[in-house]
């Protein structure tokens, strides 16, 4: 379990006053003793919130929020007068390391994947037809991967269709120039 901290040290004079805060998003906020830390502390409230100088002089300000960074400020020697203050709270991480982003792209990656191998599966089980047609739909999700154009490709050229399989294996090879493997298919397809 990793933690993280952020510490804001306000350091002014004098005391007496209140303080008004805002937070980017609803977070409770706790007075902490020093020698406490890690404990709950005694909540003031939930955010925005305005309270009085004096519970937070000498003491440990917790703002937490569900799913964010806990921030931990120092107040010192408060100044007396009205304090506003405004901070943002930043996300915290994903427990499990991988963001909803990465299993998103996760989950499109094996989705099409997923459609390559059954094109595949149906080009070696000599159905070719079904073979374009699920190679196509792989070439709609991801257009700019030469892989759908190489099955389509080798579909046409087992049905003898020569000419429509150069065609395919040429846009297969403008997709994917490093690919050596797609300059033999155009060569046998002319």
């Amino acid at each position: 379990m990793k933690i993280y901290l952020i510490f804001v040290a306000l350091l002014l004079t004098s005391c007496g006053g209140s303080i008004a805060l805002k937070t980017s998003d609803p977070a409770t906020v706790s007075v902490l003793d020093w020698d406490s830390l890690s404990s709950k502390g005694s909540v003031i409230g939930k955010s925005p919130i305005e309270f009085e100088q004096d519970k937070v002089e000498n003491k440990v300000m917790k703002i937490e929020a569900e799913g964010k960074l806990p921030q931990y400020w120092i107040f010192t020697n408060i100044n007396g007068s009205e304090l506003e203050l405004q901070t943002t709270l930043l996300d915290a991480p994903k427990e499990d390391g991988e963001s909803s982003e990465d299993k998103k792209e996760a989950e499109f990656l094996n989705r099409n994947l997923r459609l390559l191998l059954n094109s595949y599966e149906s080009l070696v089980s000599n159905d070719f037809e079904a073979a374009k047609k699920i190679a196509k739909s792989l070439q709609e999700n991801i257009p700019n991967i030469a892989a759908p154009h190489i099955i389509i490709g080798l579909a046409n050229l087992r049905e003898g269709n020569r000419s429509a399989a150069n065609s395919a294996f040429k846009v297969a090879k403008s997709l994917d120039p490093s690919d050596t493997a797609i300059e033999k298919l155009i060569e046998i397809s002319k």
